[in-house]
């Protein structure tokens, strides 16, 4: 299922929160997905399954190195820009 997952991670207790940030978006990005970064959080397009796993792996590199809350919104009901809904 095709789906749009808007999504912020928020590092805690950290001085350089920017660099937690930029990992997350790499590690999705080498799922071979897709990126909008915005001012606070980043959308993301593709088959559930793919960007599920790119975001259990954001939670498990970061979750070794540091705490942080990790808001992720999901739909199917909002295509990806320029693609027709079926």
């Amino acid at each position: 299922m095709l789906i749009t997952a808007q999504f912020s991670i928020y590092p805690l207790r950290v001085e350089n929160y920017g660099d937690y940030v930029y990992e997350t978006v790499r590690i999705v990005k080498s799922f071979g997905l897709d990126v909008e970064i915005g001012p606070t959080s980043s959308i993301t397009y593709g088959e559930s399954e793919t960007v599920l796993k790119a975001f259990n792996e954001v939670m498990e590199k970061l979750g070794g190195k540091i705490h942080f809350v990790f808001v992720i919104t999901v739909s199917n009901a909002c295509p990806k820009p320029g693609k027709e809904e079926k």
